[in-house]
């Protein structure tokens, strides 16, 4: 099962400096050696916790009038009622279409839960077919059984339940057919930075929002060359001479008024796009005046300009830690019980980062997770910004 986290690290420098909820951006991905793990472990259970219902909180039994308390049966819920998908047909088959969309299937409760999903309609797949307690159901489209040339068609998909408080659950499933050649061009705006904005330092976001009638393929952040750059002509940035800064991910749930706004397109509840620019690694280490565009692709092809900022930036003048996580890398998906967290972070003279451990923290959706170490040296880092403390070795006093 698939679940979304946010991964933040936590500098304190001195002296007097304390940065709670550092945002770091992604750029760099060249290992470091000093590493913290993230692990799946929990927190230790408090007083009380994982003690039935005959047991007060101090661990002495209790009495239950009813008789001996019955376990409750678990609750399956889907985190989805329904799904779009689109298709461009040419001659009874699919030229482009809707990507596979998934479904998360979660259990509450104790007990065993077995489950089966079946669809309705042949153009119409669900993997995997059966499991038991949560998951994560995959949903796609493609021209089994024939389609045709264009039109609206509905199905759904049905998860049967043995063990659950309920028998099912369903997802409405609808697929719109448009002929080759019919399709538009994506779609969206830039929320942030504002226009203009001034006196910017470290991190930023770059956010908005995109739809298109078939499928967006990528959001792409771009900037103006500066006095003495070259640019050539890029098709990420709209074909435009222009320098790629990096793309955005689609971060679902992002932007929940987008649903209701265009309920007919498309993974209209994943349309909110993200990036954290770092703005030290602009040129002159982020001191000026720059200009970004922001530019959506979709799988046929059409490029559409989001929106363009004009930014000035003054990391010159900033007070604060800076830096980037390396990985994991934005909008990645991580399993097992085990992970390696690295990255790197600086601070103004006269100011350092302790190597104390307890310095720097990870966080995960807002929870302390552990610590990791620091000072370890990164030539690439080291060789971008000169002016600052390098440690060249780890003190291990």
């Amino acid at each position: 099962m698939r679940s979304l986290v946010t991964v933040v690290a936590v500098l304190i420098s001195v002296p007097g400096l304390t940065v709670s909820g550092a945002e770091l951006g992604s750029d760099l991905r060249t290992p470091l050696a000093g590493v913290s793990r993230l692990t799946s472990a929990g927190t230790p259970l408090g007083p009380g916790a994982g003690r039935g219902p005959n047991h007060s909180g101090d661990g002495t039994a209790g009495s239950d009038a009813a008789g001996e308390a019955q376990s409750p049966v678990p609750a399956m819920t889907l985190d989805k009622g329904s799904l779009s998908f689109a298709a461009l047909t040419s001659g009874g088959t699919f030229v482009r279409q809707t990507g596979a969309q998934i479904v998360r299937l979660t259990q509450a409760g104790a007990g065993t839960v077995t489950w089966t999903a079946a669809s309705s309609s042949p153009w119409l797949q669900v993997s995997p077919a059966a499991g038991t307690g949560s998951a994560t159901l995959t949903m796609s489209v493609s021209t089994a059984g024939g389609v045709p040339p264009s039109g609206v068609l509905n199905g759904t998909v049905v998860v049967t339940y043995s063990g659950a408080t309920t028998s099912s659950g369903s997802v409405a499933v609808t697929l719109r057919l448009l002929p080759s050649g019919t399709s538009a061009a994506p779609f969206g705006v830039v929320d942030t930075p504002a226009q203009n904005a001034s006196g910017l330092i470290g991190a930023i976001p770059v956010t908005g929002w995109a739809l298109d009638d078939i499928q967006v393929a990528a959001v792409s952040v771009c900037r103006a060359p500066v006095a003495g750059e070259g640019a050539g002509v890029d098709g990420r940035c709209g074909g435009q001479a222009q320098i790629y800064v990096g793309d955005a991910i689609f971060i679902e749930g992002a932007r929940p008024d987008l649903p209701g706004a265009f309920p007919t397109y498309p993974r209209n509840t994943e349309g909110g796009w993200g990036m954290m620019l770092l703005t030290n690694f602009l040129p002159g280490q982020g001191n000026g005046v720059y200009s970004l565009a922001v530019w959506a692709r979709d799988v046929e092809g059409f490029s559409t300009l989001l929106g363009s900022r004009t930014i000035t930036c003054d990391n010159a003048h900033a007070n604060l830690p800076f830096g980037t996580i390396d990985t994991p890398i934005q909008g990645e998906t991580l399993s097992g019980a085990e992970y390696v967290n690295f990255g790197w972070a600086l601070t103004q003279q006269p100011k350092i980062i302790t190597k104390n451990i307890l310095d720097m923290l990870v966080y995960i959706d807002g929870v302390v997770l552990g610590n990791t170490e620091y000072g370890f040296f990164r030539s690439d880092i080291a060789t971008l910004f000169p002016g600052f403390p390098h440690f060249q070795k780890r003190d291990i006093s």
